[in-house]
């Protein structure tokens, strides 16, 4: 009876959510972005098989609060598969920005690098265990609008065990696993120094690293110094590599000039993607395409159409009717467009503009009340020229 309670609670949990799109689906697992009631949008993980990674997951991100890691809201278990539902997070992955892009800039390689050490710090400083993360990769790491990364996927992760010899499941991606986390001897925090080694050389290189080929880049492309890190980040034998996360962003930070960190300039070559629909927009291009001339139409008739007789003469001289014009039209450049505009993001404006990047729903409605403050007090001043060329016009008929 229980069981059966449990299973129908479960398909009410699950029925919640309605399906936006689907994220990714393959063998083992489909990955959906949802939407509940409220209009809170969740990403929900569907595994076909699962060896403990969905309550692995789930225990681990749950309990811990970081400005780089997702958040989860709830598991359960529907018809067989295990279903998480975590945070939806806004952005690209660094893999699809590299395939893309080909090899990224160095200072914003080194400044990616630099918020992985800080979170996988974190992670590490965890008691009385530390958080192994066992798969940090490009395809891992998502980056925001705001430049900020976001690591996920810690369905490899694992608490460390100072009393095993060894990995009970090995698990792992190829190429930026270290060799002890295919059976050689138990991960420990070095284990994710070596991968973030490996996913900076990608990031350098452009080129995704292979079991036993050298993709470390020349020096005569780099700084030796770089070279020497990457080289000690990923060596074979765990105790050549750096002992720390922290040891490794130290050496790190001695190749980028103090004015570059102090300027937090170095996202400054990823630039946002030149759209006017912002990313979560789920249109087919060719209706996007469709809808710009509305737009301009839409514009052309909230300018136009607002002020009804705006080119209409006022009987009082040229000055005067400009400006009555210039009032019809910041009422509509100013109230109207601009809300229109912020309200549904066209042209990326929360991904172009770093003021946007925190509290944007709030400095959207404090720019709106200004523009029409300032839109207000424009109108005011046109009625008191007005009415002084309406008296004096008078006065002048009188006498």
């Amino acid at each position: 009876m229980y069981e059966l309670e449990q299973k129908l609670a479960n398909i009410q949990r699950d029925n919640l959510y309605t399906v936006i799109k689907v994220l990714k689906e393959g063998n083992f697992g489909r990955t959906e972005k949802v939407v509940n009631a409220n209009g809170w949008i969740f990403v929900r993980k569907y595994f076909y098989e699962d060896s403990g990674q969905t309550e692995n997951e789930y225990s681990i991100l749950s309990r811990l609060s970081h400005p780089l890691l997702p958040k989860v809201y709830d598991h359960y278990e529907l018809a067989g598969q295990k279903v998480l539902i975590e945070e939806y997070i806004d952005g690209v992955r660094l893999s699809d920005v590299i395939s893309r892009n080909g090899r990224l800039p160095f200072y914003t390689a080194l400044g990616i690098t630099l918020q992985l050490c800080s979170v996988v710090e974190f992670l590490h400083s965890q008691k009385p265990n530390p958080v192994i993360h066992r798969d940090i990769k490009p395809d891992n790491i998502i980056l925001q609008p705001n430049g900020q990364i976001k690591l996920i996927d810690f369905g490899a992760a694992r608490n460390f065990n100072s009393v095993k010899n060894r990995d009970t499941v090995l698990i792992g991606t190829v190429g930026y696993a270290p060799p002890e986390q295919f059976g050689f001897g138990q991960t420990d925090c070095r284990a994710d120094i070596y991968a973030i080694g490996k996913t900076l050389t990608h990031m350098l290189t452009g080129i995704a690293p292979e079991r036993g080929k050298n993709n470390i880049p020349s020096n005569n492309k780099f700084p030796p110094q770089l070279i020497k890190i990457i080289k000690k980040a990923t060596e074979f034998d765990p105790d050549h590599r750096y002992v720390s996360v922290k040891e490794l962003s130290k050496a790190i930070k001695g190749l980028i000039p103090s004015r570059i960190i102090k300027n937090n300039n170095v996202f400054g070559n990823i630039k946002p993607p030149k759209r006017i629909y912002p990313v979560y927009c789920n249109l087919p291009n060719p209706v996007k395409i469709l809808l710009m001339p509305f737009h301009a139409l839409l514009a052309l008739i909230l300018i136009f159409g607002c002020g009804g007789d705006m080119f209409t003469p006022t009987g009082f001289g040229f000055r005067d009717d400009l400006l009555k014009i210039l009032n019809d039209l910041d009422f509509a450049l100013l109230c109207i467009l601009p809300p229109y505009i912020l309200g549904f993001n066209l042209f990326n404006l929360n991904e172009r503009i770093k003021f946007f990047n925190k509290n944007r729903q709030i400095k959207k409605i404090v720019i709106v009340i200004v523009l029409i403050l300032i839109a207000g007090i424009l109108s005011s001043c046109f009625e008191s020229y007005h009415t002084a060329a309406y008296i004096k016009s008078t006065n002048s008929a009188v006498s």
